[in-house]
């Protein structure tokens, strides 16, 4: 476990540690470089266009834009990566 400022971080956010120390911050926003993890995208990257909360009956989702596509998932289904790690 980690003691961090308050409000530093959000949920969504990716944080880089090295041992115990926090090296970087990628913040779950618009623009932000995602990875889907799991579903029937799995292994996809592109970039976050559109944020859908979730309204009670269903999870809260994403729009990820891929090349041509764009691809409505789950938001737990996606994960925060930097841009250098696209080859």
């Amino acid at each position: 476990n980690l003691i961090i400022e308050k409000d530093s971080y959000k949920t969504g956010d990716t944080l880089m540690l090295e041992g115990k120390k926090i090296q970087g911050h990628l913040k779950f926003e618009k623009g932000a470089t995602l990875w889907i993890m799991s579903g029937k995208h799995k292994g996809k990257i592109g970039t976050l266009e559109t944020i859908i909360p979730s309204n009670g009956f269903r999870r809260g989702q994403v729009v990820i834009k891929t090349g041509k596509e764009d691809i409505i998932t789950n938001k737990d289904y996606t994960f925060v990566i930097e841009k250098e790690l696209i080859r």
